[in-house]
């Protein structure tokens, strides 16, 4: 029986270190990715007698990599290449490599702290008055949109009457700049009150406006309550002055004629 050739030590040597590199290098990549946003990194550290970086994606590691300054950078991970084939190589490359780690344990540990005192900073902040203001804010707003809801009601219950369409709409002008304002009806109600058409600005309606929508329209707000008032008022004068029983009476005594 033939014997089997003797492995090579330094081969043997290079895989062995390439691996507990790699089994390293996993939760290394993790560890500084909640470091660093986006999806892809690249972290460099400094080493005495040379550095390392490290790129990743999504966690995983793409490549590692020893420069030693003196020499040609040495790939100890490399998804692309392969890692150094040169065992002498790979063995210089991971001199360093326990300096290495305990940099990235003194950088986490660092951010770390860092995080921990911003939190502390945070939660002294008394928000206390904030949120009391936000709920008068919040209120103001909703008294708004009862508000108007009341001003509008009557003014939707005008016009349904008035309009021949099932679904009618109240269109008017309003401001110097005259920009097309829109109150629109359904049943006798108002839908929604809006400017700048259908992407434009909602003042009533499935949502509601936020306060600085309601102050920097305030005065058109207005403007188009009291022009609606006066058309409708023009409207059911134009109509009184309609005498259309005397009409019927006289267009059936022609007839009879």
């Amino acid at each position: 029986m033939a014997e089997s050739e003797p492995s090579d030590p330094l081969e043997t040597h290079r895989e062995a270190v390439l691996e507990a590199v790699a089994d390293q290098a996993d939760p290394l990549a993790t560890a500084l990715a909640t470091v660093h946003s986006g999806k892809y990194f690249t972290r460099t550290v400094q080493t005495p007698t040379g550095k390392y970086t490290i790129k990743a994606e999504s966690g995983d590691p793409q490549w590692l990599r020893f420069e030693p300054g003196d020499e040609d950078d040495i790939y100890l991970i490399s998804s692309r290449d392969g890692p150094e084939e040169d065992p002498r190589k790979v063995a210089r490359a991971v001199d360093d490599w326990e300096e290495f780690l305990t940099a990235v344990e003194d950088l986490l540990t660092a951010k770390a702290e860092t995080a921990e005192t911003a939190r502390e900073t945070l939660a002294e902040i008394d928000t206390t008055s904030l949120e009391e203001a936000s709920e008068r804010a919040l209120a103001a707003r909703d008294d708004y949109v009862d508000t108007l809801e009341s001003a509008l009601t009557p003014i939707a219950e005008a016009w349904q009457q008035i309009s021949d369409d099932r679904y009618p709409s109240l269109k008017l002008k309003i401001g110097d700049d005259e920009t097309l304002w829109e109150l629109s009806i359904e049943n006798g109600a108002p839908s929604y009150l809006r400017y700048g058409g259908r992407g434009g600005t909602y003042l009533y309606g499935d949502h509601d406006p936020g306060l600085d929508t309601v102050v920097a329209n305030q005065k058109d707000i207005a403007a188009f309550i009291q022009k609606a008032v006066r058309v409708i008022k023009n409207r059911e004068e134009t109509a009184s002055d309609l005498d259309l029983l005397d009409q019927i009476t006289e267009i059936a005594g022609e007839d009879d004629d």
